[in-house]
């Protein structure tokens, strides 16, 4: 019994699998560089992302302090509307 991998093949029969097996090689270097491209610009991609969301935290936390400040004064005013506003109805009624 003779195996399917031994039998001749003949010179056209070939040349024929040798383009073909050229053209497989090919194609994968093609996919090898795509996915290197691919995983490039994906690499780029997220070294953005977080260079961006560091931003956008420190934005975050530079206007929340911002924001505290502004309620601490807004209150510490209140409070001396209030104050002056019994100073002054304390001395008004006389």
């Amino acid at each position: 019994m003779v195996e399917e991998s031994c039998r001749i093949v003949s010179a056209a029969e070939y040349a024929r699998q040798q383009e073909a097996l050229r053209q497989m090689r090919e194609t994968i270097d093609a996919l090898r560089m795509s996915r290197r491209i691919l995983m490039s610009l994906l690499e780029d991609s997220q070294l953005r992302l977080e260079r961006e969301t560091r931003q956008l935290k420190a934005e975050q936390q530079r206007l929340q302090k911002l924001s505290n400040q502004l309620a601490k004064e807004v209150w510490e005013k209140n409070c001396r509307i209030c104050l002056l506003e019994r100073q002054n109805n304390g001395s008004g009624g006389a």
